[in-house]
């Protein structure tokens, strides 16, 4: 897709002259007092709280803690803290106008400079980095790669005239750390040589070595080289979105698969001055818009697989997609997401999306934000529909999508723009999760999810564990995923059927046959503590009635990990809900919206 405009119109005859400005120069005080007092303000407050910190110890007992106990953070937290630190020192000293804070700006660089390696353990090919090995280029080393890009080029006079050496000690590394693996190497699996089935690595990636390429490097043959490399690679990325543009990683990794595209998009229309575009083509216009049409509202986006129920969604990026596309849906979704800069102050940095937001043109905060009625995603096999202030989401899909759980056929519900049969998301990131023992965490297996089990068996992960059919209904959905199932199961047919009512109402008939009689047991994942009824079992909001022969149990799940307590504190809830015997099933259950009585949810004990 993007080489095709390549053929006629090749780098080399439409780069711009001289280096790409990220980021204003220091001495460019026009474009820093332009900011907005508020912003300022916010920028300044994140600055001086990292101002009194000192920059984060990386060890390598910390790195050793992923291979000792699967533990990520005990790396990330120094790594990330130091990056944080340095882009927000370079901030403090370019809106400020002072000096005076430069040395933290250097000090920033030669912690980093010094690191051993730029990977996470997460990433790392090694216990621990051996410098004197071939460096590789995974996501953080290319976000760092980035963020030293834009500082450097906001202070170039300044550093080179403070700390004499510098500015080419950086040079150096960034040759040797990122330029040249990404030049001479085809063996790093996000680049698509040896593995075709692509995800936001690609762009991710891409998005922070752009920069570095248009920025590091004087040679404007090799610039327009590598830049057609990593359009060949967005290119195999690409073969991989669907057409419907839905993100099978969910809502909060668009931050990096259709936003980092978005970065790479932007980056190139820049260096072009504007003569290479994309904006038109129907299948970045529809991956651009996908997180507005999963927005529930009050901040609850659709989530599956390891994406959270309550994500950061980058407001700025989504409204910069809406103005490039011209599309008010995509901006008004935006408008609903603005926020300040504490969030820069916690997590990774990227200094791109930092001064995408510092310098974004005034917000039109008149807009009211659209969301999405009636959605539906035929490649990546989502149903979304909202109906008198209840919103169903239901997905077929596979097992082998990215960040998968086993969840084909599962579905979510919210009434009043709140959680109620949910999708519990994902804990924080160990070396299990990503590991051949991921499908022992209770959070990915489909027993955990809105989907049944038959007999002692679950849904299995793999590719071929799947919806057979996906089938749009006026007012629902209609999914065959017997194939979900292993064979030992003896599914013949599991057809589940959902079916919307005007007044917010659902009801899920399940047709199964089996190959031997054996029972069903139904999970159901609630957000708030149910009761048992005579009829099933409701909450404050949400009556259940559930087929006349089946028994009924409530566990209680106390939510004691950070990521998920974000998203829902306290505890949650799983219903299972057991047939007897039988070969032969056809189960209906019904979910209605009970009157508001201005209650609490109750969420714990």
């Amino acid at each position: 897709m993007l080489c095709e405009k390549l053929v006629n119109m090749p780098f080399t005859n439409c780069l711009t002259d001289g280096p790409l400005q990220f980021i204003p120069s220091f001495r460019d005080r026009k474009a820093w007092e332009s900011i907005a007092p508020e912003k300022k303000a916010s920028l300044l407050a994140v600055a001086e709280k990292l101002h009194s910190e000192p920059y984060a110890f990386r060890s390598a007992s910390g790195m050793l803690q992923m291979m000792r106990f699967g533990d990520r953070m005990q790396d990330e937290g120094p790594y990330f803290q130091r990056r944080r630190k340095l882009c927000m020192a370079v901030m403090n000293v370019c809106i400020t106008g002072s000096l005076d804070s430069l040395d933290e700006v250097i000090d920033g660089f030669w912690c980093i400079l010094e690191e051993s390696t730029w990977v996470l353990s997460a990433h790392m090919e090694e216990i621990l980095p051996d410098p004197e090995h071939p460096h590789i280029i995974e996501l953080f080393s290319a976000q760092t790669a980035m963020n030293l890009t834009l500082c450097c080029q906001a202070l170039e006079a300044q550093i080179k005239d403070a700390a004499p050496g510098l500015w080419e000690r950086i040079a150096r590394e960034m040759e040797e750390r990122i330029l040249t693996p990404f030049e001479t190497r085809n063996d790093f699996w996000w680049m698509g040589y040896v593995r075709k089935n692509l995800n936001n690595w690609t762009p991710w990636i891409l998005s922070g070595l752009m920069p570095a390429i248009c920025f590091w490097i004087q040679d404007k043959d090799r610039i327009a080289r590598l830049l057609t490399r990593a359009c060949e690679m967005l290119d195999r990325y690409l073969i991989c979105v669907p057409e419907d543009g839905g993100c099978d990683e969910g809502p909060m990794y668009w931050n990096m698969a259709g936003g980092a595209l978005l970065d790479c998009l932007e980056t190139l229309e820049k260096v072009t001055g504007g003569q290479l575009t994309w904006w038109q083509e129907s299948k970045i216009r529809n991956f651009l818009q996908y997180p507005a049409l999963m927005n529930l509202g009050n901040g609850w986006f659709a989530n599956f697989a390891d994406g959270d129920a309550r994500p950061h969604i980058d407001g700025e990026r989504l409204r910069t997609a809406g103005r490039k596309t011209q599309n008010d849906f995509l901006l008004s979704a935006g408008n609903a997401l603005r926020d300040d800069a504490s969030r820069f102050a916690t997590g990774m940095m990227m200094m791109n999306r930092l001064i995408f937001w510092t310098f974004e043109p005034p917000v039109n905060s008149n807009d009211i934000p659209a969301l999405p009625e009636n959605v539906f995603l035929p490649n990546v096999q989502i149903r979304l529909l909202r109906k008198n202030n209840a919103v169903l989401c239901c997905k077929g899909g596979h097992n082998d999508e990215s960040h998968n759980h086993n969840d084909v056929g599962s579905f979510i519900l919210y009434l009043d723009r709140e959680p109620e049969i949910i999708d519990a998301g994902t804990l924080t990131y160990t070396g299990k999760t990503f590991s051949h023992e991921r499908y022992q965490l209770w959070y990915t297996r489909s027993a955990y999810h809105n989907v049944p089990r038959i007999g002692e068996y679950e849904q299995a992960a793999g590719r071929s564990f799947q919806a057979d059919a996906f089938t749009r209904l006026e007012n629902g959905a209609v999914i065959q995923f017997a194939s979900a199932y292993p064979q030992e199961a003896g599914v013949q047919k599991l057809q589940r059927t959902f079916c919307m009512e005007e007044n917010g109402s659902v009801s899920l008939t399940d047709e199964i046959a089996l190959h031997k009689a054996q029972s069903v047991a139904w999970t159901f994942l609630l957000r708030n503590q149910p009761h048992k009824t005579e009829s099933g079992f409701s909450t404050e909001k949400l009556k259940t009635v559930l087929p006349s022969n089946c028994s009924l149990e409530i566990e209680e799940i106390p939510i004691t990990d950070a990521r998920m307590g974000r998203n829902f504190p306290g505890s949650i809830w799983r219903v299972i809900v057991s047939s007897p015997c039988s070969e032969l099933q056809k189960s209906v259950f019904q979910f209605k919206q009970i009157q508001a009585s201005g209650g609490k949810s109750c969420h714990s004990k």
